[in-house]
């Protein structure tokens, strides 16, 4: 990654920290990959935090995930994923007044999460 500027001249984009991330992620070093995000030069970190909240969940740091949401829901952008990702970290601890709350919050902001389709789901209505 270091060498992506000192070598070949090429400025990380998101999808560069996002792998980086993820890799830190599945690889359990959580703290690393939420420090390699705060020094990151990206503008919105988002999208880099949920991928680092989902790998949270995976290896059960609760109080990492909470962390990170907490900051998420302070200063990121409102996106209703983000409130359907903390809510389920919530969930998966046990915690329901929080899962409620946190789906109450995001439905009070008017964000609603659209389901996803499939590709033959698409298929089928003529849309592809």
């Amino acid at each position: 990654f270091n060498s992506m500027t000192s070598v070949y001249s090429v400025l990380p984009q998101e999808e560069h920290y996002g792998c980086m991330v993820d890799l830190l992620g599945r690889a359990g070093h959580l703290e690393d990959g939420y420090k390699f995000i705060k020094l990151s030069t990206l503008k919105d970190k988002s999208t880099i935090f949920c991928v680092l909240i989902s790998a949270c969940r995976t290896h059960r740091n609760t109080q990492l995930a909470l962390a990170i949401s907490k900051e998420l829901l302070e200063h990121g952008p409102q996106k209703p994923g983000i409130y359907a990702l903390i809510s389920e970290v919530y969930a998966q601890e046990g915690q329901w007044n929080e899962f409620t709350n946190t789906r109450a919050r995001a439905n009070l902001s008017g964000l609603k999460k659209h389901p996803g389709s499939s590709f033959i789901e698409l298929m089928e209505q003529g849309m592809c």
